[in-house]
């Protein structure tokens, strides 16, 4: 599918702590895309915004789109078998958080 074109990219960086069987990763992210990424998923044009009747036209520019940071714990049955559970939280940041149809 072909939707719009532009650049998006995501920065993470983890500490990382092994504990016996456990492994314990904890770090910041960093989303950010171009204006044809932010206008195409955050933008509102004035015909858009016409036919939804709840939002103002809104022009996105590109930047950061969202902060956060992402935690995840492993548990090493054996050297073939390993169970991951993870958990994150994100923030629309820039001209994402301030589009009309972020929460």
């Amino acid at each position: 599918m072909h939707g719009y074109e532009g650049v998006v990219g995501n920065l993470g960086l983890d500490v990382v702590q092994r504990f016996g069987h456990f492994t314990v990763s904890l770090g910041p992210r960093l989303a950010f895309g171009d204006t044809a990424f932010t206008s195409a998923f955050f933008g509102a044009t004035p015909f858009e915004a016409a036919l939804n009747g709840r939002v103002t036209p809104f022009r996105a520019r590109g930047g950061v789109t969202s902060a956060g940071a992402l935690g995840a714990l492993t548990y090493q049955w054996s050297e073939q078998w390993a169970t991951t559970i993870y958990a994150g939280y994100d923030r629309r940041v820039g001209d994402a958080g301030d589009s009309p149809g972020s929460p």
